[in-house]
């Protein structure tokens, strides 16, 4: 009995010994798939990071006073432009008169004027936003994707682009969620 319990503790022990190596090689093996999972190629949602960065915060708020001044700018032209049109209205009333062809003509050439000078500073206005939000825009693409090239060589991602930018891809996997809290860090 007593050689059958050392025979048997031998053999634990044996197993033990030369099961080490293997169980290391798997664990490594595992270990270097799952790895290997992440250092494929992927993409972001970049709509969704972008709103998650301070930058993106602040050009709203740009654009919100750009276009409250632009606004504002604009109004005092379309208040002028509406007491005018009344104040003519008005006074054609009181006189009880007919305005003749002549001074249809010039009311209507001033109203002209002024509805120009509207539009023309809505267009003004409706440029110089775009020209904010393209210029916001480039600083926020060229924030991320010098952040995305960090995050890759960080991670030891190969492939990394926009969800929008990718057409097919069997193995991508979605990196926002890491990739917002690689930013947050």
């Amino acid at each position: 009995m007593r050689e059958a319990t050392r025979c048997v503790l031998e053999a634990n022990s044996f197993l033990k010994n030369s099961l080490k190596p293997v169980l290391y090689l798997i664990i490594a093996w595992l270990l270097g798939m799952s790895t290997y999972g992440q250092t494929g190629q992927g993409y972001i949602d970049y709509d969704k990071v972008v709103r998650t960065l301070p930058e993106y915060e602040a050009g709203q708020k740009k654009l919100e006073l750009r276009s409250k001044i632009l606004e504002d700018s604009i109004k005092p032209l379309i208040v002028h432009y509406f007491d005018s049109t009344q104040h003519e209205v008005e006074r054609i009333v009181n006189i009880h008169r007919k305005m003749d062809s002549t001074e249809i003509a010039l009311l209507n050439d001033d109203f002209r004027k002024i509805e120009k000078r509207i539009q023309n500073l809505q267009d003004y206005a409706q440029v110089e936003l775009k020209r904010a939000r393209e210029a916001i825009d480039a600083r926020l693409k060229d924030i991320v994707s010098k952040k995305m090239e960090q995050f890759c060589i960080e991670t030891g991602i190969v492939c990394l682009g926009e969800k929008e930018a990718v057409l097919y891809c069997s193995d991508c996997t979605d990196f926002t969620s890491d990739f917002i809290g690689f930013l947050e860090r």
